[in-house]
């Protein structure tokens, strides 16, 4: 018997999202949560924050997003590039 392991690119074994949690002053905050499919895995979330004065364009995991507009409760946005297939 030999065991192999296969991945299913149309059931992938994470989810990753990016999730807009306002602005204060001139930073944006992100929450980047990474859920697995594995009901034995804990989900994994990170915060994030941004200083737009610096650059409007940020780039997180590979996800690159220009900023066009931004307030505590709305987010307006170009991506650029999202999360890779692969990790």
């Amino acid at each position: 018997i030999k065991f192999i392991k296969i991945s299913d690119k149309e059931k992938p074994s994470f989810t990753q999202n990016l999730i807009y949690n306002g602005k204060s002053e001139n930073k944006i905050k992100f929450l980047f949560k990474k859920t697995f499919n594995n009901k034995n895995t804990k989900t994994f979330a990170q915060k994030i924050e941004y200083d737009l004065s610096e650059s409007n364009i940020i780039e997180f995991k590979g996800v690159i997003i220009e900023i066009i507009k931004a307030t505590n409760r709305q987010i307006e946005y170009i991506v650029h590039r999202s999360f890779p297939d692969y990790e």
